[in-house]
């Protein structure tokens, strides 16, 4: 957890409230990124497996909101919706393994 609080406090985050879902994305991708390279293919598998409750090979707006609530971290319907239409690269509405490693590899440069 010592590394989690040094991270809350180099990127000037108030804990008063709660954190937001797009502020632990860029957090576990910072984590992640520091610890190696990057997200390796297994990394992803896990982290899409968890959203993929169905295990149908794909992630669905309903299965990150359900993840989202889980963790108890508040999303509206618009953040909910910019983030499928961010990873969802053929438009189909639903999110492939492919595409969510696509786009947590654009997410890990765009913070660097």
């Amino acid at each position: 957890f010592e590394e989690i609080d040094e991270l809350i406090k180099e990127l000037g985050i108030d804990c008063e409230g709660n954190l937001e879902y797009p502020t632990v994305l860029k957090m576990l991708v910072i984590l992640a990124t520091r610890r190696k390279k990057g997200p390796s293919m297994e990394d992803v598998k896990v982290a899409f497996s968890i959203y993929d409750k169905d295990e149908s090979g794909f992630i669905t707006k309903n299965e990150i909101r359900c993840v989202v609530f889980g963790l108890g971290l508040p999303i509206d319907e618009i953040v909910l919706e910019q983030k499928l239409t961010q990873c969802d690269v053929n438009d189909d509405k639903k999110v492939s393994i492919d595409e969510f490693g696509k786009y947590l590899d654009e997410l890990k440069e765009s913070l660097e």
